[in-house]
């Protein structure tokens, strides 16, 4: 019985020397698949690390590029509502007044009143000025909703810049 009792205690060490050994080489091998998915993954985000910093210097380029852009629009707005139909002589004539047309734009933008009554309670803005000669200004405002032009007289006495309203009319 002793014998019989060794022999079943070996065989079972056995078995567990073989288990133990399978179940060690199982582990080992789903430790390479681990790691191997790990070295993946960090590749990944690497990947994905620089595709930010890509994105991100790509953003701060378009903002700069779009700050630019702004400007230029900014300009181009400016000089578009700077329109004059002046002759040499209306130039003279405001020199002799000490006056640029910059300086009676900047002074109407701020002291012109649009005679028209602005629909729904809105308010009127000007959207473009026309020096037409050193005594005429053309004005075209809106509300959102409803626009027109009115015609302005200009008077420079002195550093006094005056206006007075001539005729307005609303496109309905």
């Amino acid at each position: 019985m002793k014998k019989v009792l060794v022999v079943v205690l070996i065989i079972s060490l056995m078995i567990l020397a073989i288990v133990s050994y399978q179940i060690s080489n199982d582990i080992k091998v789903e430790n390479e698949v681990l790691t191997n998915r790990l070295v993946t993954t960090e590749k990944e985000l690497a990947e994905l690390k620089n595709q930010v910093v890509a994105f991100e210097n790509s953003t701060e380029v378009l903002k700069s590029e779009a700050l630019k852009l702004q400007q230029q629009i900014d300009e181009l707005s400016e000089h578009a509502s700077l329109h004059t139909a002046f002759t040499e002589l209306d130039e003279r004539d405001l020199m002799k007044k000490d006056v640029t047309v910059k300086e009676i734009f900047e002074v109407a933008s701020k002291q012109v009143i649009i005679d028209a009554k602005p629909t729904l309670g809105g308010t009127f803005y000007t959207t473009r000025m026309v020096l037409i000669n050193s005594e005429l200004m053309f004005i075209n405002f809106e509300d959102g909703h409803v626009d027109g032009y009115q015609l302005v007289r200009v008077s420079v006495e002195g550093d006094q810049i005056s206006f007075e309203n001539i005729k307005h009319y609303l496109y309905e």
